[in-house]
């Protein structure tokens, strides 16, 4: 669907820190998988971030294998970000 002739996917460039984001996402499930029974925070320790950043972060790696490809690949809506400052700034808050 184009509207008002605009293609939203035109101008888009792969993000670089939402392609880290979700390389970090990847790493984060793959260490709670081999974690075999630890303690939920164990892992998180490990990776030096909080129990609830490792959570949301885990959470990212259950996307559609097609979302993660086309973010990685640069094929996300333009609007799309991993900061929060441009997040705000595309929701009125900023």
């Amino acid at each position: 669907m184009v509207i008002d002739g605009a293609d939203p996917f035109a101008t888009a460039k792969p993000d670089p820190p939402l392609s880290k984001l979700l390389t970090r996402a990847r790493r984060f499930n793959t260490t709670l998988i081999g974690s075999d029974g630890v303690p939920f925070a164990a892992p998180a320790e490990r990776e030096s971030v909080s129990p609830s950043y490792f959570t949301r972060l885990v959470r990212l790696s259950d996307l559609a294998p097609d979302i993660i490809e086309a973010i990685l690949d640069g094929r996300q809506p333009r609007d799309l970000a991993a900061t929060r400052d441009q997040q705000r700034a595309v929701l009125g808050f900023a």
